[in-house]
């Protein structure tokens, strides 16, 4: 079983979201397809590659296009999330990475080629869940709470 599938199997396992990017040269020439896998692993695992098959991937380049997609993440730019979700499908993403992020070497096709999800639909990055749960003041009077507000519980003494 190679790496790729590991981690499939494992993402699925523990119901974890798993993105895997695949950095080296060669990088899809022996990844499975995401239709290979299970149903499950598929809606837990996705992937990316930093070389087509017949490609070098080069280690230098990666940190900056990966630095591309970051800053398009923390500085929400509409680019990436065009609906303003605060969810990057899988569908965002590849457009984005096919209209930012330079080929490098991947001279066959673009960047967003080497993006591997069940569907486009797929949520690659996301805000966690506990972020979007109401908080619920019970001890005091309810406030409207600024998203990075954190919750602390105190304990009542009698």
């Amino acid at each position: 079983m190679k790496d790729d599938e590991i981690f499939a199997e494992a993402a699925a396992e523990q119901e974890q979201e798993t993105f895997w990017w695949q950095l080296s040269c060669h990088a899809t020439a022996r990844l499975p397809a995401i239709s290979s896998l299970t149903e499950e692993e598929q809606s837990y695992f996705s992937m990316m590659a930093s070389s087509s098959a017949a490609d070098l991937s080069y280690f230098e380049s990666q940190g900056a296009q990966m630095r591309t997609v970051f800053n398009a993440m923390a500085n929400k730019s509409s680019d990436i999330d065009p609906n303003g979700d605060e969810t990057i499908t899988a569908g965002e993403f590849k457009a984005f990475l096919n209209k930012h992020v330079r080929r490098g070497s991947f001279p066959s096709g673009h960047r967003g080629d080497l993006l591997f999800a069940r569907s486009d639909d797929e949520p690659i990055f996301s805000m966690p869940l506990a972020i979007k749960i109401p908080i619920v003041d019970r001890d005091n009077p309810q406030r409207s709470y600024e998203r990075n507000y954190i919750a602390i519980p105190s304990r009542k003494y009698n």
